[in-house]
């Protein structure tokens, strides 16, 4: 996440310190993070799994093959990127949990005592935004709207139903800005129309994007899946594999990036515009390793048998 956060300052440091000085043709950054997605799960890194879009952005582009995360779950791997610093230093080491009985329900990265890179870039004349998955805290005061993004569309949880946007508490969880609004539509897709929306809106502006894609976290839900949270849950199908529904939910990953791609060069904005493609914390069970091993959340449990 370090490396993330070393090109974006690289990048204001080129510019001018004066916001003044910043004008359209300024080098525009979009972050696209998938969630729990492995390192083998991709064309371009060996994947058995067709991902045609991403195989295309790391042939046009650069492969990170010694790239790592300082976390093996989600929320601290989040806090480094936003932070650029260790997740200790961020004061969120574990996942903030969705459960409001839970002690880490209340943690958070407290925007007024940390320094955060879309107040950094926001301070340079760039619009920001925020599209997609949080999970560096639940409380209002850790709210992105109060890191310096101008616009936030997504959840704040760890992870909703793609359909109903419930998280696993049941509790409703899709926003825009500072407000929670019913929004029909699976995550994904929704992610990828907010955030294209925002490139259309700012391409004659310089901008910072970060799409934060709940994919390919559980649960397992392609655009046709039935609902599994909420007042609105429906029976499942046992006959349908979730290995089955992983393939889909990758493929419209895939598909999603291939549509922000083809935004910024529609736009005209390719040749002034950084796309960084990375996941969080190491892949999920139905996600591949590659030629790395480990799974996501190994280094906790490795730490929790000994201190037994």
């Amino acid at each position: 996440m370090k490396t993330i956060l070393i090109i974006i300052a690289s990048l204001l440091s080129i510019a001018q310190t004066s916001a003044q000085d910043i004008q359209p043709g300024k080098t525009n950054i979009i972050i696209i993070m998938a969630d729990d997605l492995g390192y083998g799960d991709l064309g371009s890194y060996n994947g058995k799994q067709k991902t045609p879009n991403l195989d295309q952005l790391a042939k046009e582009g650069m492969r990170f093959t010694d790239f790592h995360s300082s976390g093996t779950v989600c929320s601290p791997t989040r806090a480094g990127l936003i932070t650029g610093r260790y997740q200790h230093r961020s004061t969120v080491d574990g996942v903030v949990n969705a459960d409001p009985k839970h002690p880490s329900h209340s943690f958070g990265v407290d925007p007024k005592s940390q320094i955060t890179f879309p107040n950094l870039v926001k301070s340079q004349g760039y619009k920001t935004a925020l599209i997609g998955k949080w999970h560096i805290g639940y409380e209002q005061r850790y709210h992105p709207m109060n890191f310096g993004f101008d616009r936030f569309v997504g959840f704040l949880s760890g992870n909703i139903d793609y359909i109903s946007h419930y998280d696993r508490q049941s509790t409703f969880d899709w926003w825009h800005n500072n407000e929670q609004v019913k929004e029909e539509g699976y995550s994904t897709h929704l992610i990828t129309k907010h955030a294209t929306d925002f490139i259309n809106a700012n391409k004659e502006k310089p901008f910072v994007l970060y799409v934060a894609h709940e994919a390919v976290h559980d649960p397992m839900q392609g655009p046709n899946s039935r609902i599994q949270r909420g007042p609105n849950k429906q029976k499942q199908d046992k006959n349908i594999k979730a290995s089955d529904v992983y393939k889909e939910v990758l493929t419209e990953l895939d598909i999603s990036v291939g549509k922000i791609v083809e935004t910024v060069k529609r736009a005209g904005i390719s040749h002034n515009t950084l796309i960084l493609f990375t996941s969080d914390n190491g892949p999920m069970s139905l996600s591949s390793a590659g030629v790395l091993r480990g799974k996501k959340g190994v280094y906790l449990k490795v730490v929790t048998e000994c201190l037994r």
